[in-house]
């Protein structure tokens, strides 16, 4: 995504990447970036017999008890 130049301390910058904090953009693109990484990553990692569920920024994973879980959450990042 770009987004133009901005001014802090008299200073002028350009954005070259990324989002930019504060638009209204940013949220709705973030939150459609973790959906798209949740559907095609971590469900191929976490397998299909695992629920996980976000709000925002908190996640609760329900898993089997027989799983190993800390591979499997080391595998995530």
């Amino acid at each position: 995504m770009n987004f133009g130049g901005f001014t802090f301390n008299s200073d002028e910058y350009l954005q070259h990447s990324g989002l930019a904090m504060g638009s209204p953009l940013s949220p709705v693109a973030a939150c459609l970036y973790m959906e798209w990484l949740e559907k095609h990553h971590y469900q191929n990692i976490m397998g299909l017999d695992v629920l996980w569920v976000r709000y925002v920024d908190d996640i609760l994973v329900v898993a089997p008890q027989t799983m190993d879980l800390k591979e499997r959450l080391t595998n995530l990042t």
